[in-house]
């Protein structure tokens, strides 16, 4: 899901399917980071990245 984002922080909901993934892309020297949860919160997949470089985060339920 393609979006544009201003701003330190952004968050979606959305319906990722059986197989959910995320790409994250900084700009410039920006630090992206990820975090995939299922509605109860429970974590899926999270990453850390680093400066100026994407970060993706998957899962398969």
């Amino acid at each position: 899901m393609p979006a544009k984002v201003s701003g330190a922080k952004w968050s979606a909901r959305e319906d990722g399917g059986h197989a959910p993934r995320l790409k994250a892309v900084p700009t410039g020297k920006g630090v992206a980071h990820c975090l995939l949860m299922e509605g109860n919160n429970r974590v899926l997949d999270q990453k850390k990245g680093a400066a100026g470089q994407p970060v993706t985060c998957s899962a398969r339920r």
